[in-house]
């Protein structure tokens, strides 16, 4: 039997916001602008035959999902009905407990096509799968996109008490495998306390932190509502990635694509033009924070990645390689 459908894309759309949900919302809309056919099927509407019944009718069903155990369950479902399976790994390899990275790690060796996202993620899924690819999970914005008049203005009145702001975002409130803060938001606030001469804005639209952080100083400013990121950038001097694990931050590219400071642990590695600290070693922060003060803003790092993106050059190559089985249907 043919397949209907060459290309699958299995994942949520925002919200909730996400590195992931804006991945693949942005991965769609690139898609439509440059005419490769696909379909759509959204997991916060997850029924178990209407998933089935997705996958049957593909050719090539690409998951992004974060859950070990749902991305081997769907590496089965492709298998029993033929269809050739892609996931993409947002989150670093090995970041688990023993049991799900054992899992995570089958699912990489069974899947037909790996994607993974930071070069430490491919040493590790090459030696399970040779088909394993390293690709960024980066997808330029190609919209405008505006932040609500109150926010502004809340951003406008803390640019007039201080000489510099870092900004830092958090899809939710969230520990690691070793029961860590995965975003190191309490930690900056803890600095940012100490600091007045300096902002703190803290991008949490999940409004997690609400909870959490109470009785803020003035140099802080908690966004809890839904609201677009890139703006935030636009009116920051530097952008902090305080993470105590990583994939291939969205947020990274954001902020070099808008010119401003970038800083980030070194759990994992970073793209070119990012400052890494040690987590856990506030001295070497603030050291950095007092000499990005001082310098420019560097230019804008120009985005030429919207239509030879890798995962394009993938899929393009995958439909070219089906055209002729496709004709004998």
């Amino acid at each position: 039997m043919c397949k209907k459908t060459e290309l699958l894309i299995i994942g949520k759309k925002p919200g909730p916001i996400g590195g992931v949900t804006i991945h693949v919302s942005r991965l769609l809309s690139l898609l439509s602008k440059v005419g490769i056919s696909y379909d759509f099927y959204d997991l916060s509407r997850f029924c178990v035959v209407g998933f089935i019944n997705a996958i049957k009718l593909t050719e090539y069903a690409h998951l992004h999902s974060s859950s070990p155990l749902f991305r081997l369950f769907f590496i089965v479902i492709c298998k029993i009905f033929n269809a050739r399976s892609i996931i993409t790994y947002h989150g670093n390899l090995g970041r688990f407990s023993f049991f799900y990275n054992f899992i995570d790690y089958l699912s990489v060796k069974l899947a037909d096509i790996p994607i993974v996202i930071n070069k430490q993620s491919y040493f590790k899924a090459i030696i399970y799968n040779k088909e394993s690819v390293y690709i960024s999970a980066y997808i330029p914005n190609i919209y405008v996109e505006t932040l609500d008049v109150t926010i502004l203005n809340k951003i406008s009145e803390l640019k007039k008490q201080v000489n510099f702001i870092v900004c830092t975002n958090a899809s939710n409130y969230a520990l690691d495998k070793y029961g860590n803060e995965i975003y190191g938001i309490k930690i900056l606030v803890d600095l940012f306390r100490k600091h007045h001469d300096w902002g703190l804005i803290i991008s949490d639209p999940s409004g997690a932190y609400s909870k959490l952080l109470c009785g803020l100083e003035n140099n802080i400013l908690l966004i809890s509502d839904p609201h677009n990121f890139i703006p935030v950038l636009e009116k920051s001097d530097c952008f902090v990635r305080y993470t105590s694990t990583d994939g291939d931050s969205l947020s990274i590219h954001e902020a070099l694509d808008c010119g401003v400071h970038v800083v980030a642990t070194n759990v994992v590695d970073r793209p070119e033009n990012v400052h890494q600290v040690l987590r856990g070693d506030i001295d070497q922060l603030v050291s950095l924070f007092q000499s990005l003060e001082v310098k420019e803003i560097k230019p804008k790092r120009k985005s030429d990645r919207l239509i030879e993106n890798d995962i394009l050059k993938l899929y393009k190559k995958l439909i070219s390689n089906d055209e002729t089985n496709k004709s004998k249907c």
